[in-house]
This record gives structure tokens, C-alpha cells and sequence, in this order.
């Protein structure tokens, strides 16, 4: 049985105009309302000033309730060029293959017209993606399921435990050189950061691979005598001799680990001065977060490729904010920072965002915004919130984290 159209909402126009602002088409968006209660949006388009306030209404509506079939005859899914309207008798019909002054049949000249002002009038998706960790192949999948006109924000972390975290990054920063589209925004995660300091400290040493390696063999020890050290200062106020045990087991181990870290650092023929935390991070980066897949692609690049690579992380953001239509967005890759300060920081200044470089000697900030993953710090997305902001986040793998007693929900990606 067809459906029936019951009702017909013809919108306010818009007018389509070329380089010059002279109009060349006015576009109507006419929602059709079935009785079974779909709904149906066409993008209508005329000759510039065909609907007027001579127009006979009650007749272009009459006209419109044929639109459906009209774009069925012409195979069209969800606009048609109806070119002038002409009152014949009770209803109007379109005539759509007059000839214009350069000689060409308008019909024609509209379906050249359109596939550029499909790219005014649909501006395009915003999508948000986080934690590729090197999956060239998953990345390119993700761009080829959008269209020139939508905008893709990367939260952060494409290197590190996949192999091709430096081809992700190259594409992104040729895509920015060459304004290709879909536009990408890229956000710093943990992983870009601790690639920069890694770098910063190979750098600041001059660091062979010889040397990288044997550090990060020591790294490992000093990081198992961190935990151990934590876990003691947590139990240490319990009388309990299970706990007691622990403690005597933890320190125990802690002589073994101290003992390993020593004979890694032997190894060393002209030891560097290092520190522990500087030495905990290479290992941090280079084995636990198997940034070693990352750096050896780094190494095979020119001189410039580095530099270029190096100042594009450093520009990029902590914190990206958005407005689409009367909604506000929030996009970072782990906390928002639990201060007004930043809130009317961007708002005042109508900024993007926060760019690392700027706050790069603020580590606490960094941390907040990359690398905190506290499911009970639900003060800083409150504060967000009560601006008027919706919090899109990556970092921490789950569908949705539970803040206090259940009191505050937000979805993660």
C-alpha cells in the first residue's frame, strides 16, 4: 500500500550565490510528512526569485505534493532542480530546460553547479578517533569512510605497539602542508608525549643505541623498585601481619631489583649522568609501551623529517574545543584540566584549543590532560559540564566510566 503524503513544510530560502555574490539558485528544504509518520527532507532548488510574494501559495503546494514523484521519475535521492515555476492554470510546472544567456540548458548547467554547492550547503560530519597505536591500515579505513567535507580529530596515542605509528604521523602533517581533506585535528596522547621527552633526553646525552638499550635494561629494575616502594607506603599503616609480610616480601624484592639495576649500569663503558626518573622513562617509553617500534622508525628518517616530525608534536593540542551549531564540545585525550582558568582562557579568546608547546614546562597540566586515568577525578568533567561542554575523550578502553556512586556517567571512545 503507498504511503500518503499528509503534510508539506516548505523552509526559509536560501540563496545560492556564485564568486561574485550574484544568486543563482534559490534552495528550499521541503520536508514531506507521510501518514505512516516518516519524514522526508529534499533540497529543493530553483531559478533565483521563482517563489515571490506574487506566487500563488496554495498553488506551489499543491506542486510540491507531486515533489516526491518528480525525483523518482529523475532518479534523484534527496534534492531536484526544479528551474522556473510557471503557473499553468490551477498548479505550477517546472521547466527545467530553458536555455540560459551562455547557451547552456539549465538542467545541465544545475548538475555541474551541484557537485560544488553540495560542498557549501553540507558541510560536513565531525568525527573523533582515538589510541591507533601504529594500525596504518585501521587509520586509512577511518579516512576512506569520510567524505572532503567532514573534520576528523585524532585524540591521540597513533604510535607506539603498532608498527607504522611514524607513517600515521607523516600523513597527517603532508595532509596539513597540502590542506588535503577531510581536515584533521591531531591531539597529543601520553605515548607523543613521552616520545618528546625520550627524545629530548637521547638528545641532551647523546645517546648511542648501545646505550638506549642497556638503560632501558636498567629502567625496567627501577621501575619494579618504584612500584614496590608505592605498594609499601600504602600498607605500611596496617597491623596486620599478612601485610607485614608483604612489606618484609616488597623490600626483599627491592634489594634483588636494586642489585639487577646495578649490574645493567656496569655494562655502561662511559656512563652518562643520568637519573632514575630519566632512566625510568626511556624504559617506560622504549619497552614497557613499546616505543622501540616507534623509535626505530624515527631513526630511518632524513634530518629534516625529524625536525618536521619533532615541531608538529610540539604544536599540537592538549584540548580542542568545538561548537557545532548551539553545542559545545570538549576533545582531549584523557582529563580536562580542573581549573576555570582554562575554560575562559579558550572561551575569551575564542582559541581551539590548549598547544603543548605553550604549556610544555607545566607538567602537572600535561599529566591532568594525557595521562590521568583517576575514574573517581569526576570534579574536572563537572566543571566542564556546568560550562555547557560535552566531554569527548580517549585514553582509558572502556564504553563508559562510572564517577562515585554512579552519579556521573561519561562516554569514552
Amino acid at each position: 500500500m503507498d504511503k500518503k503524503i499528509i503534510n508539506i513544510d516548505i523552509g526559509k530560502k536560501t540563496i545560492i550565490s556564485n564568486k561574485n555574490d550574484i544568486p543563482i539558485y534559490d534552495m528550499y528544504y521541503v520536508t514531506v510528512t507521510y501518514d505512516n509518520k516518516e519524514t522526508k527532507t529534499i533540497k529543493a532548488f530553483t531559478y533565483p526569485d521563482t517563489i515571490n510574494g506574487t506566487t500563488n501559495h496554495e498553488a506551489i503546494n499543491g506542486f510540491f505534493q507531486r515533489l516526491p514523484n518528480l525525483m523518482k521519475e529523475q532518479g534523484r535521492e534527496d534534492y531536484i532542480f526544479l528551474g522556473r515555476l510557471e503557473l499553468a492554470g490551477s498548479t505550477y510546472i517546472a521547466d527545467r530546460f530553458y536555455r540560459l544567456p551562455s547557451g547552456e540548458i539549465a538542467q545541465a548547467k544545475f548538475d555541474i553547479d551541484y557537485l560544488k554547492i553540495k560542498d557549501v550547503i553540507e558541510p560536513g560530519k565531525h568525527y573523533a578517533i582515538s589510541d591507533i597505536h601504529g594500525y596504518y591500515g585501521s587509520y586509512l579505513d577511518a579516512l576512506h569512510m569520510l567524505t572532503p567535507q567532514d573534520t576528523l580529530f585524532i585524540l591521540g596515542d597513533v604510535i607506539d605497539r603498532g608498527n607504522n605509528g611514524i607513517a600515521i604521523l607523516q600523513d597527517i602533517i603532508s595532509r596539513k602542508k597540502t590542506s588535503q581533506n577531510p581536515k584533521i585535528i591531531f591531539l597529543l596522547g601520553n605515548h607523543e608525549w613521552q616520545m618528546l621527552q625520550c627524545l629530548d633526553l637521547i638528545s641532551k646525552y647523546q645517546l648511542s643505541s648501545t646505550e638506549i638499550s642497556t638503560y632501558c635494561e636498567a629502567g625496567k629494575w627501577i621501575i619494579n623498585i618504584k612500584d614496590d616502594e608505592n605498594d609499601i607506603n600504602t600498607i605500611q599503616k596496617s597491623n596486620s601481619y599478612y601485610d607485614k609480610w608483604q612489606i618484609y616480601e616488597k623490600e626483599k624484592a627491592i634489594q634483588g631489583y636494586k642489585q639487577k639495576k646495578s649490574d645493567a649500569l656496569s655494562q655502561l663503558t662511559s656512563p652518562k649522568n643520568l637519573t632514575d626518573n630519566e632512566i625510568a622513562l626511556l624504559s617506560a617509553w622504549l619497552w614497557a609501551n613499546d616505543g622501540y617500534l616507534t623509535y626505530n622508525q624515527f631513526i630511518l628518517l632524513t634530518e629534516q623529517e625529524k625536525q618536521d616530525l619533532y615541531q608538529f608534536l610540539m604544536n599540537s593540542l592538549l584540548l580542542a574545543k568545538i561548537q557545532i551549531n548551539d553545542k559545545k564540545f570538549c576533545l582531549i585525550h584523557a582529563t580536562p584540566p580542573n581549573s576555570q582558568e582554562y575554560i575562559d582562557l579558550i572561551e575569551e579568546k575564542n582559541e581551539l584549543g590548549i598547544i603543548y608547546s605553550a604549556v610544555a614546562n607545566y607538567e602537572p597540566l600535561i599529566k591532568m590532560c594525557i595521562d590521568t586515568r583517576k575514574t573517581d577525578n569526576y570534579d574536572a568533567f563537572q566543571l566542564w559540564k556546568n560550562s555547557g561542554y560535552t566531554m569527548i575523550i580517549g585514553h582509558t578502553p572502556s564504553k563508559r566510566v562510572y564517577c562515585g556512586k554512579s552519579k556521573y556517567k561519561f562516554h569514552m571512545h
